[in-house]
């Protein structure tokens, strides 16, 4: 059985002819095209083009679920706006700054980022000195 024959066997019995055209040829009709078949009636032209329409439609909703679902690509790009936000800030910042402030605020941005953990160490360490100060200085 040929394919021309396959595909006009497949089609449902009572079909009007133009939508058995339609399921011949087995391609979706976008929106320019629903209204080029002269033999249609304007009524029959109406709903191809709402059906095209329609399509298209539903494949924008199924992209936009298909995004909500895909949560690690959804936190990858909150990470990256935030992350851009705060370089934007952080320029603002150090273009504000006296130039020599500016410079050892860079360097000791730099410094952060080649020993992050050593800064990390050093912080808690930091804060906690001052906590036992700020006792000392409280119990006197």
């Amino acid at each position: 059985m040929s394919t021309s024959q396959r595909r006009a066997n497949d089609v449902p019995v009572g079909v009007p002819p133009q939508a058995r055209e339609h399921a011949m040829d087995m391609r979706p009709i976008t929106p320019d095209q629903a209204d080029i078949r002269p033999s249609d009636s304007p009524r029959m032209a109406e709903l191809r083009a709402d059906a095209a329409l329609t399509r298209e439609e539903l494949g924008e909703t199924v992209e936009a679920l298909a995004h909500k679902m895909n949560v690690p690509r959804r936190a990858k790009e909150q990470l990256d706006q935030r992350k851009a936000a705060l370089q934007a800030r952080t320029e603002q910042t150090l273009n504000a700054m006296p130039p020599p402030v500016a410079n050892l605020a860079q360097q000791g941005m730099a410094a952060v980022r080649r020993r992050p953990a050593a800064f990390l160490v050093g912080t808690v360490v930091a804060v906690l000195v001052l906590r036992m100060m700020a006792r000392r200085r409280g119990s006197r």
